[in-house]
């Protein structure tokens, strides 16, 4: 019994990976029923190791165990006649009995390109991953060398097959760009689940610059908040808005306490809308700071309760159409718009039950104000326009996942015809 080794190139779109599976078409299966069509017996291929759907290989090793005669240069082209035109036999080889392609594996090689322009390029779809951003990829290759090394990659893998040890020795990730494409190669031992994509991923936030924003910001805000609780005492103003928050009620501002009163009074069920008492020139500011604390008495807990579910249900909605925006600058602009409308209703809520310090904010859509109105409206027509965009986008996706369904519904049942006939036979 002669063990062929076969070194291969495919591409993966059409494909769940390479490892065989019940209700997929796999890389393994057709490259087995096109063998077994060539070598007149069923063969069994082993893979160095297993793909991701929709994964390429530019170079990838496998072999087989046959009876047939056939010399190994002449057998390239042979199995080629019989494959898919996205699966290529580049040589054959005949090994040792022991060779096999996963057990004799040493090294693992992943290559990411990224096409890193304003404009996507149609050559590239499926073959490199479009990032608009402008990238730093000297910052990205600063980042990758931390990855070089062992160490236990936990903290980058997803939960999936299980395995004995999370130890990895990474021999060099490297980062380089030609043009708009930048491409990194990562050698490694092994890799856990989704263990590349993870480190990826990360290189490209700190690329972009959003990971080194992000911690500039935090610590910017730590020191100014820092130095303003330092010297609170020398702002008297200030000192007497925060004794009246942390102390007694004596200490109280006339604000904040008759917000209370006004919240005590509504009860269960409230006075009734429209019966308001500390709205009578009791409550300052009751048609807009302090609006929140009128619902409450006129309203009473059940409508508090329902108003602020109100805003839930409103943000989850809003959060989730950023979420499903058609790019990510339309996700940040979406996640930005709820984040302030968010942070508002905390903040006017908060100030009205002396959870924080009193603060003159108005809560959205109930707060009498003009131009807080009007902005408000121009960010939910900006809301809108995202949600109807990612929906567009959305059932286009769904278009081509159904086209691309049903192709490959078109080849399982050509390798469910080729299965039978090899039957038959």
């Amino acid at each position: 019994m002669r063990n062929i080794a076969l070194k291969l190139m495919y591409v993966g779109t059409a494909y769940h990976g390479w490892q065989i599976q019940k209700n997929a078409i796999t890389v393994q299966e057709a490259l087995e029923l096109g063998i077994s069509k060539v070598v007149k017996h069923p063969v069994r291929c082993v893979g160095a190791g297993r793909t991701d759907a929709g994964v390429h290989a530019e170079v990838y090793i496998a072999n087989f165990r046959t009876d047939c005669a056939i010399p190994c240069d002449r057998m390239p082209l042979a199995f080629n006649a019989r494959l898919p035109d996205d699966i290529v036999v580049v040589s054959a080889k005949e090994v040792s009995d022991k060779f096999n392609a996963i057990g004799s594996c040493i090294k693992k090689e992943y290559t990411y390109r990224v096409y890193n322009s304003r404009i996507r390029n149609a050559f590239y779809v499926h073959r490199a991953y479009f990032y608009p951003k402008i990238l730093d990829e000297q910052v990205m290759a600063e980042a990758a060398a931390r990855f070089v090394g062992t160490h236990d990659f936990k903290a980058v893998r997803d939960v999936g097959t299980p395995t004995k040890t999370t130890v990895r020795t990474v021999y060099y990730f490297d980062v380089a760009r030609q043009g708009d494409m930048i491409e990194m190669k990562v050698c490694a031992n092994g890799f856990l689940y989704n263990m590349v994509r993870a480190m990826v991923g990360t290189i490209l936030l700190l690329g972009g610059n959003g990971g080194i924003i992000t911690w500039a910001g935090a610590a910017t805000g730590i020191f100014l908040l820092e130095t303003l609780l330092q010297h609170i005492d020398s702002i008297p103003y200030l000192q007497s808005r925060l004794d009246g928050w942390t102390q007694d009620l004596s200490q109280m501002t006339d604000q904040t306490l008759q917000s209370l009163y006004a919240i005590g009074s509504g009860g269960v069920t409230g006075l009734g809308l429209g019966n308001s008492i500390e709205k009578q020139l009791w409550l300052p500011e009751s048609n807009n700071d302090f609006i929140f604390s009128v619902v409450c008495e006129e309203l009473g807990f059940v409508g508090a309760v329902l108003v602020i579910l109100l805003f839930v249900l409103f943000l989850v909605e809003g959060f989730w159409l950023a979420f499903h925006a058609e790019n990510r600058y339309c996700t940040l602009v979406g996640i930005g718009i709820m984040a302030q409308i968010a942070w508002q209703v905390f903040c006017n809520i908060a100030v009205v039950t002396n959870t924080l310090p009193n603060t003159g904010i108005s809560l959205p859509f109930f707060s009498s104000g003009g131009t807080s109105l009007i902005l408000l409206l121009a960010e939910m027509g900006v809301m809108v326009n995202i949600g109807r965009n990612g929906e567009r986008v959305r059932q286009e996706r769904r278009r081509a996942h159904e086209e691309q369904e049903a192709r490959r519904k078109e080849k399982t049942i050509d390798l469910a015809s080729a299965r039978k006939a090899r039957a038959e036979s």
